[in-house]
């Protein structure tokens, strides 16, 4: 039961990174909206870019998307088949430009680090394969 527990010593490094991390969101005035809408930036960029670049697989037509609005910080696009979505994946790997898959699924995700350089590199990467 837990009583074997009893004597240990929590670990609370976890906890002083999350203080420090809400400190300095406070001291710079970064909020969840904000966070949001850079991502949500980046993602518009993407979509537009990518529309340009006219990849056959990675189109409108496979992305599953309602709306931007309601929608978490990533892109998923279905593929035809496990199989080709798996070289997808090896060869974006391989140029460093990681994502998830499940299945027949590729999913690109977004997050706060990430600028529109990166972006940018991401789609060249992407029409390079």
């Amino acid at each position: 039961n837990a009583q074997q527990l009893a004597g240990s010593t929590m670990d609370f490094s976890a906890i002083y990174r999350l203080d420090a991390v809400l400190n300095l969101f406070s001291e710079k005035n970064i909020t969840i909206e904000k966070i949001d809408f850079l991502i949500k930036k980046n993602m518009t960029l993407f979509l537009d870019q990518l529309s340009a670049l006219n990849i056959k697989d990675f189109n409108f037509k496979n992305l599953c998307l309602q709306s931007l609005e309601t929608h978490g910080h990533f892109l998923t696009f279905i593929l035809n088949d496990e199989v080709t979505t798996q070289k997808y994946v090896e060869a974006m790997t391989q140029k460093g430009l990681h994502v998830d898959s499940r299945k027949n699924r590729i999913r690109f995700g977004f997050g706060l680090y990430q600028d529109e350089q990166d972006i940018i590199k991401a789609l060249n990467i992407l029409a390079s394969i």
